[in-house]
């Protein structure tokens, strides 16, 4: 009788490897780009049963479709793959960032939002947009570099400056993250909802 060895590394093998495919799902799951996974996976499926009854004809075509199709992924999910690499650069938090994600609620908050209601306020008064963007779980690091990079504190007036018709800052949105303005003239990402 035939058994096959099942030891500790494979169990760890098992799970690193659903850990990771569950990252996959979670990550692409509301995006554009699960579609395109479902047909990669399609394809490999197709890929696997070709190569078991060795069919030469569609083994050369997938060969050919799979070789193109890897730079063709790239170009795709360049946006993503930027993403992820940036957000694993940027890995390493501080002490103010681990201390700030704790915080509910304090004076300093309060402030921030009453000094943006305020300011949004009377620019709608004016009939002036704003595209203000607050951080809350996700890394907006990668926004902020697209901008001008300012990190300082909130307030009304300075608010109301940057997004003054003539200020060379108003184009663009507004990046808040842990009590202060980070940056401004930020580009934001087309949505990836259809």
């Amino acid at each position: 009788m035939l058994f096959i060895k099942f030891g500790i590394i494979d169990i760890i093998d098992i799970l690193i490897v659903s850990f990771l495919f569950y990252q996959l799902y979670h990550a692409f799951r509301k995006s554009v780009a699960f579609g395109v996974l479902v047909v990669l996976f399609v394809i490999y499926l197709a890929w696997s049963i070709v190569n078991y009854f060795n069919l030469q004809l569609l083994q050369m075509i997938l060969r050919q479709f799979i070789n193109v199709g890897a730079i063709a992924l790239v170009i795709i999910f360049q946006q993503e793959i930027r993403r992820f690499l940036i957000n694993l650069g940027n890995a390493h938090l501080n002490i103010r960032e681990i201390i700030n994600s704790f915080k509910v609620t304090d004076v300093s908050n309060i402030y921030e939002l009453e000094a943006i209601s305020l300011a949004c306020e009377k620019m709608a008064k004016q009939h002036i947009g704003a595209l203000i963007v607050i951080q809350k779980e996700d890394n907006l690091s990668i926004f902020c570099e697209s901008g001008e990079e300012i990190d300082t504190k909130v307030s009304q007036s300075l608010i109301e400056t940057i997004f003054f018709k003539n200020s060379p800052l108003h184009d663009g949105a507004l990046i808040i993250a842990y009590d202060r303005i980070k940056a401004a003239k930020c580009i934001l990402p087309l949505t990836e909802k259809e």
